[in-house]
């Protein structure tokens, strides 16, 4: 959908927000471990399965929201952050058996009125408003740095743990995001004083530390054109991705299914292009529905042997080709009758998207170059093996 904004202010409680979890949801019956020292938190393939995991049996009575998700963060290690306008002292009463944690995260925080998703490898917990949001304000963000000049994108897009002691505030968080940058934020005067519990986060990018701060306030930010200013802005009134797709043989009909698909986006057929003005769960959404894959390459022919050199002898000629990586890689590996392997707990790692914007042009190039040129906005590079591109992250 195309989120208008209207934050609730009734969960508007400044104690103890932003708590990382450190308690959970421990074996069958209910019982609760200490926080272990160093929780070494799950990331990429191997989070996403530890959300689907089922979990045996699960029993609350009248215990503290903010012990339910701290157990859950620590036995599951699952770094959670939950926002400072939670109020974490609200009982939960909740006895469940095989849940899937995905399934459980839902059933504690629909009926409170708040919502969960994912940036990176940290689940946040929070309004459900702010939670629909989010990955589409990350994804926002993330577009932006793709504009700026090389050096400074890549200052953005570095990825660093974030972690914080009791009593920590904001600006002082906001300090040291802007250190580990080398830039000043500017707008701090519209972060309120505040005091938060310790918080302790995997790797992230710079653009979504500072998202998952800011967004707690209303607030979002602006990066200067040339990379060396940012400013903390209030969110906009509607927050929403605009992506463009090849429309393929029948433009009008795909943006009709799309349409019914994903009736909060605006779809809409511009040449032979469709459209969507969404939020990034809607694009995701769309883009791996089979009428989204209407461009049918040709079946080529079987390649002889000792041909694959000729093949490089080939130039490609490319002129502002923009959209998500992902869908990139997979239409020239269609149309070079390729295959596109992508690592992608390789890049989760470094904290790049596989579904961000990248935008290049290229002139008479070979297939490695044209792979490169697609490939290095996003901070990403490849290895050939054969007829396979394997994408992974660019060294620092």
């Amino acid at each position: 959908m195309v989120a208008k904004r209207s934050i609730s202010k009734t969960l508007a409680t400044m104690r103890w927000g932003l708590a990382a979890c450190w308690l959970v949801v421990s074996a069958p019956g209910g019982a609760f471990a200490g926080s272990p020292p160093g929780v070494v938190w799950l990331t990429g393939e191997a989070l996403q399965a530890r959300l689907d995991a089922l979990i045996p049996k699960v029993f609350w009575s009248s215990v503290p929201l903010r012990t339910v998700v701290r157990s859950l963060s620590t036995n599951q290690r699952i770094a959670i952050l939950m926002d400072r306008r939670v109020d974490p002292e609200q009982p939960v009463d909740l006895s469940l058996s095989d849940v899937a944690v995905r399934a459980l995260l839902e059933r504690i925080a629909e009926p409170r009125g708040l919502g969960w998703t994912q940036i990176g490898s940290v689940v946040y917990f929070g309004p459900a408003e702010t939670a629909a949001i989010l990955r589409t304000l990350s994804a926002l963000r993330h577009d932006d740095v793709a504009k700026l000049p090389p050096a400074a994108a890549a200052v953005f897009r570095r990825s660093e743990p974030l972690a914080w002691e009791d009593f920590a505030t904001p600006r002082e968080l906001f300090g040291r995001l802007a250190q580990a940058a080398g830039r000043t934020i500017a707008g701090l005067d519209r972060v309120p004083h505040d005091l938060w519990a310790a918080a302790d986060l995997p790797a992230l990018p710079w653009v979504d530390r500072l998202t998952l701060l800011a967004v707690q306030f209303d607030l979002t930010f602006r990066i200067g054109d040339d990379g060396r200013s940012v400013e903390l802005t209030p969110l906009p009134e509607t927050i929403a991705l605009v992506r463009r797709y090849p429309g393929g043989r029948d433009p009008q009909r795909l943006a009709q299914q799309w349409a019914e698909l994903a009736p909060e986006s605006q779809v809409k057929v511009v040449g032979n292009d469709v459209w969507v003005r969404g939020l990034l769960e809607d694009h995701e959404r769309l883009a791996s529905t089979p009428g989204s894959k209407t461009r049918i390459p040709p079946k080529r022919p079987a390649t002889p042997r000792g041909a694959a050199s000729k093949r490089q002898e080939i130039r490609f000629t490319v002129q502002n080709a923009k959209g998500p990586l992902d869908r990139i890689l997979a239409e020239l590996g269609q149309k070079l009758g390729m295959e596109v392997k992508i690592d992608r707990e390789a890049l989760a790692r470094a904290g790049i998207s596989p579904h961000q914007t990248v935008a290049f042009s290229v002139q008479d190039a070979t297939v490695e170059a044209l792979f490169e040129a697609a490939l290095r906005p996003a901070g990403c590079t490849f290895r050939r093996e054969g007829n396979v591109i394997v994408v992974v992250p660019a060294s620092p």
